[in-house]
């Protein structure tokens, strides 16, 4: 039994793929998520996923996201950090 549904990453790119896994979603061609996402060679997390971002923004929200973290809470306030630089320089056991 050939499975008709398999896809090349090496022909096209992600956004594409992804492109390609909703449009064959929407065209029924998929008796099921599951399959779809077997014959795409996806989990099913990721499939679920990808329909969820679609349902939400459209064919858009498949482009490629930043995995930047958008705060940086760890950081110090700048007014702290030159504080901090301060009283390094004034400390005795600085190096």
């Amino acid at each position: 039994m050939c499975n008709t549904y398999e896809m090349t990453w090496k022909a096209s790119g992600p956004v594409e793929e992804r492109r390609k896994f909703i449009e064959d979603w929407l065209a029924g061609r998929g008796r099921d998520v599951a399959g779809l996402c077997r014959s795409y060679g996806i989990s099913r997390k990721t499939g679920y996923q990808w329909l969820e971002r679609f349902r939400q923004d459209g064919l858009g929200a498949l482009e490629d996201r930043s995995h930047a973290r958008r705060s940086q809470p760890l950081l110090p306030d700048p007014s702290t950090a030159s504080l901090n630089a301060y009283y390094k320089k004034q400390s005795p056991m600085s190096v």
